[in-house]
């Protein structure tokens, strides 16, 4: 992922396709609706395609919907050709309405480019339940076919946070494996997630983390992580 924001600016490039002819803007403080009605910071996502040296909107804009909700504000995800895209909204904190007593913070929603839309595929991938600062999507990554993805919540479990791979599989976005989770309080792993291009190496990064020898002062630390296939199940083995 690029972020490639002007100072004082509300319209960020966060993402671009491989060869660099897609390109993913977010403007995450826009208060206006696909209607044009008004609503607080719900942000929204645009999509452009470099077509005979003129950038071109790739379909509609990608809107928010809610109240502070801040799509694309840390994390926007492309596949290589630009047609998957992944797009998160961190910071909210809401009450999933079909969810009995589930309230979330954050989504993730994927959308492919078909038949001149963008259409999502399968549904929102939800923070956890009833964590208030879980900051689920605050970093996300698409492999290159974009039917793996990694979510990170580094503010889940008290700010352990973890990091959770998924694949898209019969239609649903399903967990490949355990969560890679922080170890220590505070160390926010989930702050950074990459993916390598084939989804098979994942790297997890903690901003905040701290070990015996350097108490109170947060170096960071970025785990390695392989994913394997066995015959019970896929996991992730992190070195």
């Amino acid at each position: 992922e690029i972020a490639s924001c002007l100072v004082g600016s509300e319209m960020c490039i966060r993402d671009r396709s491989n060869n660099g002819k897609i390109m993913a803007v977010s403007a995450p403080t826009n208060s206006q609706t696909e209607s044009g009605s008004s609503v607080g910071n719900i942000g929204l996502v645009t999509m452009y395609e470099l077509i005979n040296g003129l950038w071109s909107q790739l379909g509609d804009a990608i809107y928010g919907e809610v109240s502070n909700e801040k799509i694309g504000e840390n994390s926007i995800s492309l596949s290589s050709n630009g047609r998957i895209v992944a797009i998160a909204a961190h910071s909210i904190y809401f009450n999933v309405p079909h969810l009995h007593d589930y309230n979330a913070s954050g989504w993730v929603n994927v959308y492919e480019w078909n038949n001149n839309e963008w259409q999502q595929l399968g549904v929102s991938i939800l923070g956890p339940r009833n964590q208030h600062y879980a900051y689920t999507g605050y970093s996300i990554s698409l492999s290159a076919n974009g039917l793996l993805l990694s979510v990170g919540s580094p503010g889940s479990s008290s700010s352990y946070g973890s990091v959770q791979v998924y694949e898209f599989k019969n239609s649903i976005w399903e967990p490949m494996g355990s969560s890679i989770d922080g170890i220590v309080a505070g160390e926010y792993c989930g702050s950074a997630t990459v993916l390598s291009s084939n989804g098979q190496i994942l790297a997890a990064g903690s901003g905040s983390f701290s070990d015996e020898s350097n108490p109170g002062i947060s170096i960071g630390r970025i785990r390695i992580c392989l994913l394997y296939t066995s015959d019970a199940a896929d996991d992730l083995l992190c070195v």
